[in-house]
C-alpha cells in the first residue's frame, strides 16, 4: 500500500486536484507490492520574468524499501 502526501504550493489542492493525484499515484501500487511505501507530491505555480502565463510544477518523491525515486515536470497545466 502507498500512502500518499499531497501539498501544494502558490495553489489549493481542490477535491478533484487531490482525486486526480490519487489516480496517478495507483500506478506505484505495483512497484511497492505488500512492504508498502511513502508518495510525496507537491504541486506548486511558479512565475519567472521569463515565462509567460501561468506555469505550474508537479514533484513526486517515491519512497520504496530504502530507495528513492524522483520526478518533476513543468507545463501550462497540472
Amino acid at each position: 500500500m502507498i500512502n500518499t502526501h499531497s501539498r501544494g504550493n502558490g495553489i489549493e489542492l481542490t477535491e478533484a486536484v487531490e482525486n486526480y493525484v490519487a489516480k496517478k499515484a495507483e500506478v506505484f501500487e505495483r512497484f511497492a507490492g505488500s512492504s508498502g511505501g511513502d508518495l510525496y507530491v507537491e504541486l506548486s505555480k511558479t512565475t519567472a520574468h521569463h515565462k509567460q502565463g501561468d506555469v505550474f510544477r508537479a514533484e513526486f518523491d517515491l519512497k520504496i524499501g530504502g530507495k528513492q525515486f524522483r520526478s518533476g515536470a513543468e507545463g501550462n497545466d497540472l
